[in-house]
């Protein structure tokens, strides 16, 4: 990160608990220690970043779940992979019935500099359903490893990598605006009118795609149906997830008369997101709200995998952010995407791991898809600063946006 005016003569401060504190932009100071250099050449620091996450890309890893492995700080020989995988012999049986591929990536092992074990997380093992996030593969001993994002060594051979999910929203802008239906589950049929009756074209929606509505709609034999603006098409309420402009914003007449007035309006049970800026919707798009549904009165959100109701804010913001389950501490879902916590653990962020959005399906959180998570977080307020991991909303850094969460 930046020193102040990019000077560490005028940065550097004198402060308790450090040889010597240094100044950042845009606030805050870092203590230069073990764990910290001032020198882009430090042999220790070249090698870590080399590893570092591309958070240019909605992908800053890539991710993986994994079937059972041991984490390993340096390459292993193969006494001491049999030492740690007593199931070896076994397991390399079951690799075609697990879907894994390890062919090797055809790249040696490169000599790296020790490195403290604080950098790497705590854990010698990654249960079974965990997830695993590496920025690359290297060859040792006959076997490929995927160097993870805290520096450690899994066997690539016990990891199962993730299809990428491609879905994004829509940015609301020109002839583009609200209300919109999406489709989630599955494929959905455009009906025709015919009098007080519809009937099916033979064409569909296709899951996770969209239509502008005209805002008509007609109720006959105990059914809705809702007009779209593709000429003479119609589709049945109940196949549709709409996203309508609210009537109402989450600020007085008088807050931020200047700013951005930034806010979310996430709906639980239609599984959908709209972005605002003041009065006005910027983007659009599905999410994955908690499979428990809506909160349960007296009961922890957590406790139930629901999503909790209100009007938050957000608290902080974190490139990547390692999660555990909420209903089983032996499950990790390594380095999430662009996380937004709102309520306690309770965050917007991205979902590597699935595909299904607008269903119920996290523990809690509002799962976003990687390029939906990926702009929303570059999009909301605070602004991280540059070259920063994380940030937590504090005054100087102006209002956070808003997080309206409802039924």
């Amino acid at each position: 990160m930046r020193l102040l005016n990019g000077n560490a003569a005028e940065a550097k401060v004198l402060g308790p608990g450090c040889d010597a504190w240094y100044k950042v932009e845009p606030a805050g100071f870092v203590c230069l220690g073990p764990e910290s250099t001032l020198d882009p050449n430090d042999p220790t620091f070249v090698a870590l970043k080399k590893h570092a996450g591309a958070f240019d890309s909605p992908f800053p890893y890539a991710y993986g779940e994994s079937v059972g492995t041991p984490r390993y700080s340096e390459a292993p020989n193969e006494a001491e992979q049999r030492k740690r995988e007593w199931d070896l012999e076994d397991h390399r049986t079951k690799l075609a019935e697990l879907g894994i591929d390890s062919t090797p990536s055809g790249i040696p092992f490169p000599t790296l500099p020790q490195l403290s074990p604080l950098v790497r997380e705590a854990r010698g093992n990654v249960a079974r359903g965990s997830t695993v996030a590496w920025s690359a593969e290297y060859d040792a001993f006959g076997r490929t490893f995927l160097y993870t994002s805290d520096h450690a060594l899994v066997p690539k051979d016990r990891v199962k990598p993730y299809p990428k999910s491609s879905y994004a929203g829509i940015k609301l802008e020109g002839d583009t605006k609200l209300p919109i239906a999406f489709f989630r589950k599955k494929d959905r049929p455009k009906l025709k009118r015919d009098g007080d009756s519809f009937t099916e074209t033979g064409a569909s929606f296709p899951r996770l795609g969209w239509v502008m509505l005209t805002g008509e709609e007609v109720k006959t034999g105990g059914k809705t149906y809702l007009e779209t603006k593709e000429q003479g098409i119609w589709v049945r309420a109940d196949d549709a997830s709409v996203a309508a402009l609210r009537d109402t914003i989450p600020f007085r007449y008088d807050e931020q008369p200047n700013g951005r007035r930034t806010w979310v309006d996430v709906s639980i049970l239609t599984g959908t997101l709209v972005a605002y800026e003041g009065t006005t919707p910027v983007f659009a798009t599905l999410i994955s709200a908690g499979r428990g549904g809506l909160p349960v009165a007296g009961h922890d959100p957590i406790s139930t995998a629901s999503t909790p109701t209100g009007t938050f804010r957000v608290d902080g913001k974190f490139r990547t952010a390692t999660m555990v389950s909420s209903t089983d501490s032996s499950i990790v879902h390594s380095d999430v995407q662009f996380v937004q916590n709102f309520h306690g653990a309770h965050a917007l962020h991205g979902a590597y791991w699935h595909d299904a959005w607008g269903e119920l399906k996290s523990g809690g959180c509002v799962n976003l898809s990687p390029t939906d998570s990926k702009f929303l977080f570059e999009w909301s307020e605070p602004r991280l600063p540059p070259d920063w991991h994380g940030v937590r909303s504090t005054p100087d850094l102006g209002p956070p946006t808003r997080v309206v969460v409802r039924p």
